[in-house]
Order: structure tokens, then sequence, then C-alpha cells
């Protein structure tokens, strides 16, 4: 089963699952041959590394990413140029080894692309006005699966966000941090299968609880969003004696003497 089946697959499932909820929440962000795929930052240090991954699926209004498709094919200098320094670098500062719940070898760009998606969703938190920003960041990424065309790997990794503030400051001390987890989810022989089986099912489970998880988020910028129509709304006009008066939302008069 070739890559592009796969990744038509899922895209094709995640707008099954749209319209079961109703709503365009969810934007897929898709790269194309020869051009740079959707904009995702891998931040290490005092260095920052785009990714370009094949697809990336983020909230639409809030822009918060949390699921990411990728190949082995997929910018193979970038994953030469990861595994030759990111694994070194993690493994001399302890970034990996010492707080990572991983039970089986993983793609040093693969661990990349977690950690990235988990930063561009705490930068999403940390640039609106919550007073709270989550401990944690949920975060997916889908493979093939090398070993049975026709099944795929599905990462989960739940991340700290200490340990992101870490992956950026070595000076940081990590205690716990990351934990990564695998499962194999086997896919639609065909197009008529597509609304049933596991992978419906799992996509289900993860679309649901990110639309739960960045609730706060969304209601936080539709207020935003109230409060300049509002503002849009006054109008300062000329009144005698020097008078400054004002048209509220309402049409109401507000004046204040100079």
């Amino acid at each position: 089963m070739s890559n592009y089946w796969l990744s038509e697959v899922v895209m094709t499932v995640v707008d099954y699952l749209q319209k079961d909820m109703k709503s365009n929440y969810f934007v897929k962000q898709v790269g194309k041959p020869g051009k740079p795929g959707p904009k995702l930052k891998f931040r290490f240090a005092n260095t920052s590394t785009a990714l370009d991954p094949e697809m990336l699926l983020s909230t639409a209004e809030t822009n918060v990413p949390f699921l990411l498709f990728s190949t082995a094919a997929h910018k193979h200098r970038l994953r030469e140029y990861l595994a030759n320094t990111f694994i070194e670098v993690c493994q001399s500062r302890k970034r990996i080894d010492e707080v990572a719940s991983i039970n089986f070898e993983i793609d040093p760009f693969d661990v990349a692309c977690l950690i990235a998606i988990a930063q561009g969703q705490a930068f999403q938190f940390r640039t609106s006005n919550l007073s709270e920003i989550p401990t944690h960041f949920m975060v997916h990424l889908i493979t093939p699966n090398p070993l049975t065309p026709a099944s795929l790997h599905l990462y989960t990794a739940e991340i700290s966000r200490i340990y992101l503030e870490a992956m950026e400051n070595l000076d940081i001390k990590l205690e716990e941090g990351l934990t990564i987890s695998r499962e194999v989810v086997e896919i639609p022989s065909s197009y008529k299968n597509l609304r049933e089986g596991a992978l419906v099912e799992r996509l289900g489970e993860i679309l649901e609880r990110c639309h739960e998880s960045m609730r706060v988020l969304q209601e936080e910028r539709d207020l935003e969003r109230k409060v300049r129509k509002h503002v849009r709304f006054w109008k300062p006009i000329k009144a005698g004696n020097g008078a400054v008066s004002r048209i509220g939302p309402w049409g109401s008069h507000y004046k204040k003497q100079e």
C-alpha cells in the first residue's frame, strides 16, 4: 500500500468525522511535491529547524497543531541531520534516556515531530490571555507500518510544559517530561470501508479529545473577537461646547466635558 494512499485515507477519514460532528473545527495542511510543507518548527537550544511535514492537522480558528502524518522517505536530508545531532545532544543533556518512557526504537525525526507539535500548542496558549497554561500537552503522529502495509503506527506523546522549556533552555534540570506510546492500527482496504473500523474509532477519539481540551482557548478567542467588534462600534462625534460624545454599541450616548 502506497504512502500516498495512506495519507489520502487519513484525510478522508478526518473529513467524514468532521461531517459527523457537523463542524469545521479542524483544518488539514498538506505539503505538495517540490513545495514547502505545513509550517512546523522544532526548537532546540538556540536553533529552530523547519520540519515541513507531509500533513498537519490543527484546530481551524486557534491554529493549535495536534496530529501529523509523515513517512520515512520524507525529508531524508532533514532526518539524517536530526539523527546525527538531535539524539547525540539530547543524550548528552539527558533529555531523552533518563526521562522518556519509550520502550521501542523510534526515528529521531519522529521524536522531533512530536515535540514540535507540543511546542506549537504551548505557543498558542502562551500568546493567549488565559491566566493558566496547561501543564501537559497531548500530541499524535501517524507513520506507515513497515512490517504490515495494511496497518499504520499511531504514536501518542504526553509532553510536559517543563520538558518543552528545557528543550530550549539546556540549563533547566529535568525530572519528568516525555512519554511516548505506539499502537498498531489497521486501515481499511478500500474507500468503501472508511466509515468503520479501528482507524475511524481512534481518529474520532483524538478529534473529540482535542476539541474538548482546546475549548477554553477557543472560548478565549471568541471573547476577544466580541470585544474587538464592540470597540469598532464606538464612534466619536462632534458635540457643542467642547464636549466629546461617543455612540456605544447599542446606540447609547455618553458625553464627557473637557
